[in-house]
């Protein structure tokens, strides 16, 4: 994506204790640039290493699959 002249600017983060979410914003000329659109990705981690990257364009969606039981109580920044 970066070859095609994207890139991306992180909105915002939340950190659970086996995943890390990023809300980005993509920027560019060729789709999935839009400029009123964060995507998320949810980074699982385990023994401090990333073992899977999932994409997400709904921030609820992101935030169960990152850690499910805190989306009731809220996440941690």
């Amino acid at each position: 994506m970066h070859a095609l002249g994207l890139r991306a600017d992180i909105e915002e983060t939340f950190t659970y204790p086996a995943a890390v979410v990023l809300g980005l914003r993509i920027h560019g000329t060729v789709p999935p640039a839009d400029p009123r659109t964060v995507v998320y990705h949810v980074f699982d981690v385990a023994d401090g290493l990333v073992t899977r990257i999932t994409g997400y364009t709904d921030r609820s969606q992101a935030l169960d699959a990152a850690f499910p039981r805190a989306t009731a109580a809220g996440p941690e920044h």
